[in-house]
């Protein structure tokens, strides 16, 4: 065999060994990148029910206006502000109107989350929906950053122009819209509870 054939072999060799290297060096990245992203999807999935646990048996207008947790009333008692408590009143009676997303559980505002379903037959409801219904609207309607969650949903186009139809439509299909965190798809519900909370 000539030396230039001896090369050539070398070359084609070095070749098929420099691709499967950088072919396996791209599959470990890949994967990586991948795990990175699933841990960050259950961290943020983490987080939001620490989040929604920290508003469970607390009066939600105290906890949206103050940040504290009052446990001696809950929000239907608050004589913190009639208007605020008037308030939330109207928007938890509007939540209770909403059809919840369908989730594999059933309807749920955090199916993909962590529905927990409780009951039998008709009255199966889950422990954390209405819940996030609920701080979702302490945090728009009534917290001490409204102005900025009004105006992040204000920021899509659609539910304007669908509110000035009807309101109660435009915001359940607001809420129902999905979003994706990191490879768990969520719902604009849950995105305004962690983002506005």
């Amino acid at each position: 065999m000539s030396n230039a054939m001896a090369l050539m072999i070398e070359l084609i060799v070095w070749i098929r060994e420099r691709r499967t290297a950088d072919s396996r060096k791209q599959d470990r990245e890949i994967e990586a990148d991948r795990v990175r992203q699933e841990r960050e999807a259950e961290a943020k999935s983490r987080q939001f029910m620490a989040t929604l646990r920290s508003w469970e048996g607390v009066c939600l207008v105290c906890k949206a206006v103050t940040r504290r947790e009052v446990k001696d009333h809950s929000f239907e008692d608050c004589v913190r502000d009639e208007f605020l408590t008037g308030m939330m009143k109207r928007g938890a009676d509007q939540m209770e109107r909403m059809k919840e997303p369908r989730c594999e559980q059933g309807r749920c505002w955090v199916g993909w989350q962590g529905c927990e379903r409780k009951g039998s037959g008709t009255d199966v409801v889950c422990r954390w929906s209405r819940l996030a219904g609920n701080v979702a609207i302490a945090l728009l309607y009534v917290g001490s950053r409204a102005t900025e969650a009004q105006a992040w949903v204000e920021e899509d186009a659609n539910f304007v122009e669908e509110a000035e139809r009807d309101g109660q439509k435009a915001l359940e299909r607001f809420f129902k819209s999905r979003v994706d965190w990191s490879g768990i798809e969520s719902n604009r519900l849950c995105e305004l509870i962690r983002l506005f909370e």
